[in-house]
């Protein structure tokens, strides 16, 4: 699993940044996939997963609340990282436990910690920022990144460019995003992490070989970095380069052998390969040192599937819901259930559970998940057919204002809304005075945040890949 996702550049899909090869199989046209690689839901989608880790390094970066230590040598190293600016050693404390956290993909305990250091000094801009990295929603990401912009007159030049980044990125202004992190690189050439973050622009970019580049120099300047390596390994396949991932993954392991994401990692390139037994085996290692690591179930699932074992790919799924730890966790888990239904040609359960999916985001007001999943549902219902029967029943709802009682969803059956009156209009009145009451108590920024909220725009915005 690599580091969320994100470039807007995903223009087209996921939380993968990059083409997602293993969704590109041959066998897939025959089993009802072409939806899936159509989704630009999938890139949606992991943000459950975490769709958002940060751009992580073994090495903290430079405080400014304590010198390094003295002399010449001491100031080199200040002047070489970006800073890090607070007035409290205990935000500092928490920040760096977060980071540490999230550099090995554990997001809600990451986002715990770096949630106390915002409480122990709200003025922290670049906690902030490292919450709208990691953050599982949409809604939580621009909070965070409004956040980091109310507070960035408390944080040096460099914290400055990085949030400058963040926020082009998150208005999906791709030039101004490039511009902010190429000033931070000429001011810190051997930050590691700031090259870490140009080669996840370059990912979004599709521009694989400069993120290669770029994830080089992270490494060569911090030979222990282990989620560079990672980051490394996945650029590599995208650039495909099987074997330059295979070793960048190796490091990766040797470097925190009890860490679920390397096993993870490498697990993935195995399933690229057709090693499918051994790929289950090291996603197997990753849920036995971390049984909450939602990404290594998936795997396991799509393995299954690929192999032909459907109940075994949707009992994976089902442990990867048993697992799931929140709302964005449980939504990936039933997506994975429904890849794992399309993958045995039973389109109507993947429908049919993509109808939870959609009652799940609608409940949480969750509404870039709720556009994601509509349109991949009629990515399916185009490949299977579907759409006329589909077409017919929408159009006799438009005209009687009710369902045909055989082919009302569940949920509406229940609620009783069988009224002659459409549900559309019976809910439109509600929802302008909610607007006109949301639109009084919202600020310009957030207003204009709130125009780029798009699943693309969010992808793009944490400067990673999610994987």
């Amino acid at each position: 699993m690599t580091p969320r996702a994100n470039g807007v550049q995903l223009s087209a899909s996921v939380r993968r940044r990059r083409s997602p090869h293993w969704y590109s199989l041959p066998d897939m046209k025959d089993k009802g996939l072409n939806a899936l690689k159509l989704l630009g839901e999938s890139r949606l989608i992991l943000l459950c997963f975490a769709a958002c880790a940060v751009s992580a390094c073994g090495q903290q970066e430079q405080a400014t609340t304590k010198p390094a230590g003295e002399g010449a040598a001491a100031e080199m190293t200040r002047t070489e990282k970006v800073p890090v600016t607070t007035s409290s050693d205990e935000a500092r404390a928490w920040y760096d436990e977060g980071l540490a956290l999230a550099d090995n993909l554990h997001f809600v305990d990451a986002a715990a910690a770096f949630t106390k250091a915002v409480e122990a000094d709200p003025g922290f801009a670049m906690a902030y920022l490292r919450l709208a990295q990691i953050s599982q929603s949409a809604a939580a990401f621009f909070k965070a990144v409004g956040q980091a912009e109310d507070n960035v007159a408390n944080s040096s030049e460099g914290e400055q460019l990085y949030i400058r980044a963040l926020i082009a990125a998150a208005e999906n202004d791709q030039a101004a995003q490039l511009s902010a992190i190429s000033s931070l690189l000429g001011m810190y050439p051997k930050d590691e992490r700031t090259h870490v973050q140009l080669a996840n622009y370059y990912n979004g970019q599709q521009n694989f070989a400069e993120a290669v580049k770029h994830f080089g120099h992270a490494t060569s300047i911090n030979p222990n970095f282990a989620s560079a390596f990672n980051s490394l390994g996945y650029a590599h396949r995208s650039n495909d380069d099987l074997d330059g991932a295979k070793a960048a993954f190796a490091r990766y392991v040797e470097l925190i052998p009890d860490e679920a994401n390397p096993y993870d990692s490498y697990a993935e390139l195995l399933m690229e390969m057709g090693e499918y037994d051994e790929s289950i085996e090291n996603y197997r290692k990753a849920t036995a040192i971390d049984p909450h690591f939602p990404s290594a179930y998936a795997g396991v699932s799509t393995n299954e599937s690929l192999k032909g074992n459907a109940e075994a790919a949707q009992a994976a799924a089902a442990e990867m819901l048993a697992a799931a730890r929140n709302d964005g966790e449980k939504q990936g888990a039933m997506f994975r259930a429904v890849a794992a239904h399309l993958f045995a040609g039973n389109n109507d359960a993947a429908l049919a559970v993509s109808e939870e999916r959609y009652a799940m985001a609608e409940a949480a007001g969750n509404h870039s998940m709720m556009g994601g999943i509509r349109a991949y549902m009629g990515d399916i219902m185009l490949s299977s057919g579907a759409a006329p029967r589909r077409w017919n029943t929408m159009q006799a709802r438009l005209v009687t204002g009710k369902w045909p009682k055989s082919t009302m969803p569940q949920r509406h059956r229940r609620s009783g809304l069988t009224s002659s009156r459409p549900r559309s209009l019976q809910w439109l009145a509600v929802k302008s005075r909610q607007r006109r009451r949301e639109s009084q108590n919202t600020t310009q920024r957030q207003r204009r945040m709130a125009r780029h909220s798009s699943s693309a725009a969010y992808m793009n915005s944490t400067l990673i890949l999610p994987r």
